[in-house]
């Protein structure tokens, strides 16, 4: 016996083996759509799913993640994202393009703050699009901080995620 309830046998330690990540809730997780997190448990378990856009630390300050850099107008009001390559989705062959992060931004804007906890910060968002594979060009309304927020949600790969609700119950 582990600690556990019960017997656990041990994994075989041989290259041909999958490895399985075993994580125990304590309550019902609720919606697993990533921008649809319910509760703190069920955002810790997305979080070892899904990146983030941009990461943000303890203290609220951006660092590069899916997100490699960003270029800010002098004015404040423009930003150019810059996607990094060669990043791929779990269990898929595609990789992280600017269409994800369009196809997340766009859930984000059409959302209720109530049920996506990034359309909170989409208020201070005129325009976005993207200008090629791999860059993101936001417009603000007016200079905020509230953009890496915005920006911090998971990367989830469109083909799979787009056209879904907050009732999505697959990852």
């Amino acid at each position: 016996m582990n600690g556990s309830l019960g017997p656990q046998e041990e994994p075989e330690n041989n290259s041909n083996s999958s490895s399985v990540l075993n994580v125990g809730i304590l309550k019902n997780t609720g919606p697993l759509h990533p921008l649809y997190v319910a509760n703190e448990q069920t955002q810790d378990i997305l979080s070892l799913i899904f990146e983030p856009a941009i990461k943000l630390n303890s203290i609220d300050t951006p660092s590069a993640s899916v997100i490699e850099s960003w270029d800010v107008s002098e004015d404040g009001l423009n930003y150019t994202f810059h996607v990094r390559q060669n990043v791929y989705f779990h269990g898929n062959e595609s990789t992280v393009s600017a269409n994800d992060i369009i196809s997340a931004l766009k859930t984000i804007m059409n959302a209720d703050a109530s049920v996506c906890k990034y359309s909170r910060y989409k208020g201070c968002v005129s325009s976005y699009s993207a200008s090629d594979d791999y860059t993101i060009n936001v417009t603000l309304n007016s200079p905020s901080r509230d953009i890496f927020y915005l920006m911090s949600f998971p990367v989830y790969p469109a083909s799979v995620y787009s056209g879904l609700t907050e009732n999505t119950y697959k990852t």
